[in-house]
């Protein structure tokens, strides 16, 4: 028992070490007070956007008014949103300002860190508190080094879960199929550690994981299938109730023409569920022009679609 808690105990501190502000500790904003008991049914719709952070792509400034309207349309409207790609501004800045009147965030601390940016309703969740894991101790690649946590307080019932937002390193020239692999390997067990220390409470990991769920490359399984391989659930295979599910959800094209449609599953955007964790529906979230099912408004918000679950967390 000794030797459990003393593992715990290792992995959270990796988690710590890697976030600054100040160097080595959690931002904590809400106190730690009585864990509630017994059982309790949490509903929240959760989501994860990557909003294209390279201007060369496509503009920032005319995607700004987009990416705002597809985050609050009627069907969308997340309760927790995490972004990726806005490590610098004018983004980052930009979109805390645009989600002000509804949102609050956490900003990660590592500068050029990709999921920079967590947001929640702030009539509905307090932040307890938030920090950076690094995933890939050694890695050259900041952007896609460090996972981005927060600790979320439901103001209701006092009941707490965790949501990590990740941006895995992307293939250039080469593979780093097996760089995916090993962050997720780092990343899931401080996920469970942390979760544990903390109570037991749910825990999600979301965001833009640069692999399909079935790719294998040089022998070695995706990022997605092995978050699925150390016990967590994709959202959108674990409820019958999907929308754009054959849709890719990246490599959108700009000029608003081309949606991207398979007959397999094309998608390398991810909400992934800890043990316990209920779906009851998912979709990709697309723009579509009224009538069609290839043409988007335009301007395009991004090159990449929000993936979205309507989530039921369960407590004893």
């Amino acid at each position: 028992m000794k030797r459990i808690h003393f593992l715990l105990s290792v992995l959270l501190t990796l988690g710590a070490c890697s976030h600054a502000a100040p160097e080595g500790q959690e931002n904590t904003e809400t106190p730690e007070g009585p864990t509630p008991s017994g059982p309790y049914r949490m509903e929240l719709t959760l989501s994860s956007y990557n909003v294209l952070g390279v201007e060369s792509k496509a503009a920032w400034a005319p995607r700004k008014e987009p990416i705002h309207a597809i985050v609050v349309r009627e069907d969308h409207d997340p309760d927790v949103i995490s972004f990726q790609e806005c490590a610098a501004d004018p983004m980052r800045s930009d979109l805390q300002t645009m989600f002000a009147d509804t949102y609050d965030f956490h900003v990660i601390s590592i500068s050029g860190a990709s999921p920079a940016l967590v947001a929640w309703k702030r009539d509905r969740f307090s932040l307890v508190s938030g920090g950076a894991f690094d995933m890939a101790p050694g890695s050259e690649f900041t952007a896609s080094r460090y996972a981005h946590w927060v600790r979320l307080r439901e103001k209701e019932s006092g009941r707490d879960f965790l949501m990590y937002d990740i941006h895995l390193k992307t293939n250039g020239t080469v593979s780093y199929q097996q760089l995916r692999y090993d962050s997720i390997q780092l990343l899931v067990p401080n996920v469970n550690a942390r979760a544990k220390t903390y109570g037991d409470i749910p825990a999600v990991i979301c965001g833009d994981f640069n692999n399909y769920l079935n790719t294998i490359d040089g022998g070695v399984i995706s990022g997605p299938a092995a978050c699925k391989a150390l016990g967590f659930t994709d959202a959108a295979t674990a409820t019958t109730d999907k929308k754009n599910f054959y849709y890719k959800t990246s490599g959108t094209d700009m000029t608003g023409k081309a949606v991207k449609w398979s007959s397999k599953d094309s998608r390398i955007d991810f909400i992934f569920l800890a043990p316990g964790i209920e779906v009851s529906s998912y979709q990709t979230v697309i723009d579509f022009v009224d009538g069609s099912d290839i043409n988007l408004h335009t301007p395009v918000p991004s090159d990449h679609h929000p993936v979205s679950a309507r989530l039921v967390l369960q407590y004893e």
